[in-house]
């Protein structure tokens, strides 16, 4: 067993090259330094391994912690996505089928319109074809293109159309003065109005107004101009409006030789 001890000596009063020991005192023994020693050594080494086994079950515990979050978010992502494609493909789908029915139902209402004018321009070639055979034929006022051209020459409930428009010189749309009550009557360049059969068709043509408001008003939307045309050169349109160019002939007209092709 190990012994610590202290100890010093004192210069003697009566010989100063004498030197007086002093009773040594013993501070502690060795063996309890070692084993405080050995305690602390003990003691780092177990708060190490502690510290050890701490950490590997922090890794154990948040390893898996870990792993199970990323699968969750791998997994939400997934399900968003697969979510975000079956609504797309919902919608697509829905979107295709309100187009289709849609465009059915448009297509019905094309039909019939198509049907409705085409029984409209039926009605009104019988009706022009009775009056150009009547053997009492009417005399109604005529307006010429030429009369709508002044104010004081146009029919009395001429104004300003809500539907018709022509350009002006800067391209904007200006709305067309007409009269429901009238036609517009244009001659062909070269057709001579006073000529005899010319004249006599004019008149024959001139209770064609009330024709035309018939089936105008049946659908006022669905009728944009109504006109008539025939070999001579004669040229009648409802509502009444002027503006036709000078060079204007309607025998020249695709809509023309069409109607003629087809008898």
């Amino acid at each position: 067993m190990a012994w610590l001890v202290a100890g010093f000596a004192v210069v003697s009063p009566q010989d100063p090259k004498t030197a007086l020991p002093l009773r040594p005192r013993t501070l502690y023994r060795g063996s309890c330094l070692g084993r405080l020693a050995g305690l602390l050594d003990v003691g780092s080494r177990t708060m190490t391994i502690r510290s050890k086994l701490l950490i590997l079950l922090l890794v154990i515990a948040v390893i898996p912690l870990l792993a199970i979050t990323v699968f969750d978010l791998f997994t939400a992502r997934r399900l968003a996505d697969r979510m975000a494609d079956q609504r797309r493909d919902l919608l697509i789908k829905d979107t295709k089928e309100l187009l289709l029915t849609t465009l059915e139902g448009y297509g019905r209402v094309l039909d019939r319109d198509r049907l409705i004018l085409e029984h409209a321009l039926a009605i009104q070639a019988g009706k022009a074809e009775k009056l150009l055979g009547h053997p009492d034929p009417p005399d109604e006022p005529l307006f010429f293109n030429t009369d709508y051209a002044s104010r004081e020459r146009w029919p009395e409930d001429t104004r300003p159309s809500t539907m018709h428009f022509r350009k002006d010189a800067d391209g904007l749309d200006q709305p067309i003065p007409i009269s429901v009550s009238q036609q517009v009557v244009y001659l062909a360049p070269g057709v001579d109005a006073d000529r005899p059969d010319v004249r006599d068709k004019l008149h024959r043509l001139s209770a064609m107004p009330w024709i035309y408001r018939q089936l105008r008003d049946t659908d006022p939307e669905m009728f944009y101009w109504q006109y008539t045309a025939l070999e001579e050169g004669i040229h009648t349109s409802y509502p009444g409006h002027g503006g036709y160019p000078d060079d204007y002939d309607p025998r020249q007209r695709a809509w023309y030789h069409q109607a003629k092709a087809a008898g």
